[in-house]
């Protein structure tokens, strides 16, 4: 019984003693087994590549004994032998030892060797300098190489993982609909408004949207960014295709005779081609046409042109762009990246668009829709009425004159229209950021219909804003609420919710209605206590 008890003790220190000396091995938690890391540098495609793999041994290593393999994938270029000072290994961040060119056994892409000294068992580093001829596999792609020692049990090949990217970028355009304000559904593009829709008025034309086009003049604020063209680096590579590229565009298809005004360009860039006929197939190459005439190109650049685009008459309009590198070592012709886009003009249609921030919003409709039903008013969304992953949480209104709320999303569907002159809460989700809602209809209803007027009952109203710019609010006989302050019709207590996105500062404002200094914005709503019954005439 003592020898047997003697035998336990002295075989748990062994196992003790061998749970200590054990290194901690790399392992990949996902598929729990050990791996190897490996760093390529460059990793460009087809590039002459230094390699550092590192595995970690449970077993020592005898000088003049025990090998070292390293297997690299298929489309590796490895060289038939190596030369001294070209491949080092060290363990546990210890001295470099240089592997004797003698001592290379090379076998298609496997690659053994005998180390150079006696190694205790830890984490063995083996590196490739750039110098051993290694040669990154040409076609970009995820990779792994396998590495492994003569001596069990580090006898079986551990993997490493690593990707090869493009030597060079892989350049294009995209465009984005709906710049900077996301969560407009796929394939949702806002008709352009036709140059034919020029507004008269003395309000169009203090606003600068005008029948005299020019580089100076202005179009109402709802016309603003239409479109991003964005030129960025769809596959990052090592290299740019050319350090100095030039980037332009044509007008590929265009009725005979037709005009166009097109703004586009970033911060310190504005094209402006207003009045220029251009037939189909008439491009000059002018430098008027130049986007960038010098655009320096990196791997990573992108580049973003701020667009708006007007139309003399309806009609789908194609313009392309294109990314030429000038130098001769380019593709032929010099073209590394196109884009063709149809743009459509509509002429029958007014539009506003209103932002909606995150959580909370409080707004009205600038417009009569042609559409009053939210299924259509929210078409650049797919709602799914406010169900779970949609955009939109709620949307919600009071009615003064019955005492009820009408609510659309978390389940209810009592509401189904938004109509001008009232005032809606808009719930959108958080954290996403802006939404644009566009809004399409008329500034008053069609003929032969009276102009609208909206009625408030007796206490808290929601109420609309119905205009295309901001209005002073009050007193008697100026502003939207122009016939409020008389005799009989005294001024409501009016706020408005202002939600920036940044919550610190979001909550009430008070609209003071009895001066001219206050102005209503366009796509705001109210909430308005009213003395006494009234009625709001745009």
């Amino acid at each position: 019984m003592r020898k047997i008890f003697s035998i336990v003790i002295t075989l748990g220190l062994v196992l003790g003693l061998s749970l200590i000396a054990m290194p901690a091995a790399a392992w990949d938690c996902t598929i729990g087994v050990p791996v190897a890391d490996v760093v390529v540098d460059p990793d460009c495609a087809c590039a002459d590549a230094a390699y550092n793999i590192s595995f970690n041994t449970s077993a020592s290593l005898t000088e003049g004994v025990h090998s070292v393999c390293v297997e690299f994938p298929a489309g590796t270029t490895v060289p038939d032998e190596f030369g001294d000072d070209e491949v080092f290994i060290s363990v546990d961040g210890g001295t470099q030892y240089a592997v004797f060119a003698d001592e290379f056994t090379v076998t298609g892409t496997k690659v053994c060797f005998i180390v150079p000294v006696s190694f205790i068992a830890g984490e063995i580093l083996v590196e490739f300098t750039e110098d051993a001829g290694l040669e990154n596999p040409c076609t970009p792609d995820d990779y792994s190489l396998w590495v492994y020692t003569d001596r069990a049990p580090d006898s079986t090949p551990l993997e490493g993982e690593y990707e090869i990217v493009p030597a060079e970028s892989v350049y294009g355009f995209l465009f984005d609909f709906s710049p900077t304000y996301p969560g407009v559904a796929l394939g949702f593009v806002p008709p352009f408004r036709a140059c034919g829709q020029n507004d008269t008025t003395e309000e169009a034309i203090e606003a600068g949207f005008n029948t005299t086009w020019g580089p100076d003049v202005g179009m109402q604020a709802g016309w603003y960014d239409q479109f991003a063209l964005i030129l960025t680096a769809l596959i990052e590579g090592c290299d740019a295709p050319c350090t100095e590229a030039k980037v332009w565009m044509e007008l590929v298809s265009i009725p005979d005779d037709e005009e166009i005004h097109l703004l586009l360009g970033g911060v310190n860039y504005t094209l402006d081609v207003c009045n220029i006929t251009k037939t189909e197939g008439d491009f000059d190459a002018s430098t008027d046409w130049y986007l960038n005439d010098a655009l320096a190109l990196a791997y990573n650049t992108t580049e973003i042109y701020s667009g708006l685009l007007h139309f003399s008459s309806p009609g789908t309009y194609t313009l392309g762009f294109y990314l030429e590198c000038p130098d001769t070592t380019c593709t032929p012709g010099g073209i590394v990246a196109s884009k063709v886009q149809d743009f459509v003009a509509h002429q029958d249609k007014d539009a506003a668009k209103i932002i909606l921030e995150e959580k909370w919003n409080l707004i009205s409709l600038p417009l009569v829709p042609f559409d009053t039903s939210l299924e259509s008013l929210m078409a650049a969304w797919d709602l799914d009425q406010g169900a779970p992953g949609s955009d939109l949480v709620s949307i919600h209104y009071f009615d003064q004159c019955t005492d009820t709320w009408s609510v659309y999303g978390n389940g209810q569907t009592s509401l189904s229209t938004m109509e001008a002159g009232k005032a809606y809460w808009v719930r959108m989700i958080y954290p996403t950021g802006q939404y644009t809602l566009w809004v399409w209809g008329t500034a008053r209803p069609m003929p032969p219909e009276a102009p609208e007027v909206y009625t408030m009952c007796d206490g808290w109203n929601m109420f609309g804003f119905t205009s295309l710019l901001d209005m002073l609010a009050g007193d008697a006989g100026v502003g939207y609420l122009w016939n409020f302050g008389v005799a009989g019709n005294p001024d409501p207590l009016v706020y408005s919710w202002l939600n920036s996105g940044d919550w610190a500062t979001a909550g009430w404002h008070l609209v003071d209605v009895t001066t001219v200094a206050e102005n209503m914005l366009v796509g705001q709503g109210f909430w308005g206590y009213f003395p006494t019954g009234g009625t709001i005439v745009p």
